[in-house]
């Protein structure tokens, strides 16, 4: 099974999971308050490129609680789009910080 994992919820860091297989990797990125890193600097670091997204089998997003309800509504919305688009399932997961 193949997995990506997004938590924005935090202020200051986002994290990005893959699981490949039997394969996870994880990048956590520090930021600003008001700024996140792009989806391609999380791309970059984990070594997807967008063509992969298609093979997915799940999407998961963190629902919060957090320290910015702003970002979990935003990435929730992403997350929904891209998985609209993709024809894949999304999933929410509570995410204690």
């Amino acid at each position: 099974m193949k997995i990506i994992s997004y938590d924005g919820s935090m202020q200051e860091k986002s994290s990005m999971s893959v699981l490949l297989e039997n394969d996870i990797k994880t990048e956590i990125i520090d930021h600003g308050k008001k700024t996140r890193p792009s989806w391609e600097t999380f791309f970059k670091k984990l070594h997807l490129r967008h063509e992969d997204l298609s093979n997915i089998d799940l999407f998961l997003v963190c629902t919060g609680p957090g320290s910015s309800y702003t970002a979990v509504r935003s990435s929730v919305s992403f997350f929904k789009a891209l998985c609209t688009g993709l024809n894949k399932p999304l999933a929410g997961i509570s995410c204690e910080n």
